[in-house]
């Protein structure tokens, strides 16, 4: 099965690099654990407005219509995805280290958590009081989920909850607005 369109390139990539790690297994005995990360976020991300990640998006959208109280959304806000904050991916990478893991280990949270949750909760921490969501603009995939069994069967446990790491990584951008990539 193909990649979805939007995301075909990206995808291509991480099938190529797993197929080159599964030909050095096969023909040189090199073992290797390939993680597959979900919707990462958190402090220093990348706070692109119009090409970003969700979160981190939504975040620099948030800061920016402070003055205006209202948070425009793309979509219906019921398109559901799997996001894990950056501090918990690297535990998770560090623990696949230290591990003996299968070739292939999702990290992600396996938790779904709709766009709508994340945009009224990001509103909320800016202090917006309205969000608007745009059901005449693109919505992705409608489920993003990932099974990470492989991980938590090896101990993983995401410490950083949605509503916490979503506060540290606004409260981050809006510290280090000037620095902060877009």
């Amino acid at each position: 099965m193909l990649p979805h369109r939007g995301e075909f390139g990206y995808a291509s990539a991480k099938r190529h690099a797993y197929n080159y790690l599964s030909l050095l297994k096969s023909e040189a005995g090199v073992e290797f654990t390939y993680g597959i990360f979900t919707n990462l976020y958190g402090e220093a991300d990348r706070f692109d407005v119009a090409h970003g990640h969700v979160i981190p998006s939504l975040i620099a959208k948030a800061h920016a219509s402070k003055k205006d109280g209202v948070l425009e959304v793309w979509g219906d806000g019921f398109a559901l995805r799997d996001f894990l904050n950056s501090e918990d991916a690297a535990q998770a990478v560090v623990l696949c280290l230290k591990s003996d893991t299968p070739d292939l280990v999702n990290i992600s949270s396996g938790v779904a958590v709709s766009i709508r949750e994340v945009a009224e909760t990001v509103a909320r921490i800016a202090g917006i009081q309205n969000v608007v969501f745009q059901t005449d603009m693109p919505v992705g995939i409608p489920r993003r989920v990932v099974d990470n069994s492989r991980l938590r069967a090896i101990g993983f446990v995401p410490r950083v909850g949605l509503s916490n790491g979503l506060l540290t990584t606004y409260e981050w951008y809006t510290e280090n607005l000037a620095e902060a990539r877009k």
